[in-house]
């Protein structure tokens, strides 16, 4: 609910953040994981001024992004128990290369999607171990 003040400015008396807001955040993290909740806030502003979220609603904003970060980087981050092994299979899951194989042979179960992330190149090799 917002309201315009006596200098023709809208002030915001919702105390959350809109459901619309919540999917634009989420929308914006699938484009730049990795960007801050500041940086999506002000995204939002300049994409679409009538979504705008306030300033003293930015720890709510980081609610949204940490959860939409999790739920876009959870394929990346499972069975990592932390050894360098792992790193090489993850390596081999993101290939690019291996991808548009995997494409050209079945081309409607491995779909490419547009905002899917891929590696171009890995410099972990699976038999090498340095510990």
């Amino acid at each position: 609910m917002s309201r315009l003040n006596k200098n023709n400015h809208y002030i915001d008396y919702s105390k959350g953040i809109s459901s619309e807001q919540k999917s634009m955040i989420k929308d914006s993290v699938k484009n730049n994981p990795i960007a801050t909740a500041n940086h999506h806030r002000s995204a939002m502003e300049r994409l679409s001024p009538e979504h705008r979220i306030q300033k003293n609603k930015l720890k709510l904003v980081k609610k949204a992004v940490a959860a939409a970060q999790t739920s876009v980087l959870e394929p990346f981050l499972l069975d990592l128990a932390g050894k360098y092994h792992d790193l090489g299979e993850l390596g081999q899951r993101v290939d690019f290369a291996t991808a548009i194989r995997k494409h050209y042979a079945d081309p409607v179960k491995n779909y490419l999607g547009l905002r899917d992330v891929y590696s171009i190149s890995c410099n972990i090799h699976q038999d090498i171990d340095l510990n």
